[in-house]
């Protein structure tokens, strides 16, 4: 599987737009510019041409990680599994059945270039049980109340996940944890360790994503039986746009594999995407990520959460083909 989307080169030039930390911001600007020309220039079915000015404004910008498989990364470095930053005096994370959870992803925010309202220095981790025991699989519930939003109040209770943030990060291993504790992870999505690198991205609304009517005044499915009248080509091209498929990408709009996003259950509420990691084949970077049958995994945080660098209160969601 590509981290690139399965689409032609001409939607790839739609879909990425990325740049590179440090460069100009005219330079950005001038790339947005021409993205946006460019789709204007493809051409968006009649349907879709009064809604250009609702598709710029609901662009976001995000930030998307390239692997590099190695293995001895130090313990402060962005990076998947691998020894994790863990100062000595804090308490390792486990479930309740007192198993250790296995670190997938840790994010140093100081080799990341900047993203508005995340933070610009410490060390963000995920970590989840490899574990299929007490009703969770891959540390979210199976078993969750068929009503809304009890549904998605489920998917917030980190028993058997956690994500934890250190605001400051100490450079001396004397001080941090020397080896990774033991975990079940025959089952983990991700089991071979890698060095994190980032990008730039412009983001825009998926079809799949609760805040499609935001900026088109309905859901996608009503959008697509009134005003696409149910053509499967103009659905087609709006997903070259927006459909952009990657290992890791923080901000912007996520995907989920069988279309339904649980945040719509308070969608009067602005939940974020903290972190999105997508199935991943190893021809790019060396490394394979395999949540199910190509499904994908979301992190997702309210704003006023992030501002306050509380973390405690995440959704995860993961769901498969």
């Amino acid at each position: 599987m590509n981290l690139r989307p399965m689409t032609t080169l001409l939607a790839l030039s739609l879909a990425c737009a990325c740049t590179k930390a440090g460069e100009p911001a005219k330079q950005e600007t001038d790339v947005q510019a021409a993205r946006e020309a460019a789709m204007i220039s493809r051409g968006l079915p009649s349907q879709m041409t009064p809604y250009l000015a609702e598709i710029q404004r609901s662009r976001m910008r995000a930030i998307v990680a390239l692997p590099h498989k190695r293995s001895g990364t130090a313990p402060w470095v962005s990076k998947f599994r691998g020894l994790p930053y863990m100062p000595t005096s804090m308490e390792y994370p486990r479930d309740p059945e007192g198993n250790n959870l296995a670190m997938l992803v840790q994010i140093n925010f100081e080799e990341m270039p900047p993203l508005d309202g995340f933070p610009s220095t410490g060390i963000l981790q995920f970590f989840v049980s490899g574990s299929e025991d007490h009703g969770h699989a891959l540390g979210m519930p199976i078993r969750r109340p068929q009503s809304q939003p009890g549904n998605f109040d489920a998917l917030r209770g980190s028993k058997y996940f956690r994500v934890l943030y250190h605001p400051t990060v100490v450079k001396d291993r004397a001080a941090l944890l020397r080896t990774t504790p033991p975990v079940p992870d025959w089952r983990l999505p991700i089991q071979e360790e890698a060095s994190l690198s980032f990008e730039h991205h412009l983001s825009y609304v998926r079809t799949g994503d609760y805040r499609f009517a935001r900026f088109f005044g309905k859901d996608f499915y009503d959008f697509y039986r009134t005003t696409l009248r149910e053509d499967v080509n103009a659905v087609n091209d709006y997903w070259q746009l927006s459909e952009g498929r990657f290992l890791l990408q923080l901000s912007g709009y996520s995907r989920t594999e069988l279309g339904y996003d649980p945040r719509i259950e308070r969608r009067n509420e602005d939940w974020l995407v903290l972190l999105s990691i997508d199935s991943y084949g190893p021809s790019q970077g060396g490394v394979t990520v395999e949540w199910g049958d190509g499904g994908v995994a979301n992190l997702w945080i309210r704003r006023e959460d992030l501002a306050k660098r509380d973390f405690s209160n995440v959704a995860y969601y993961w769901d498969g083909g």
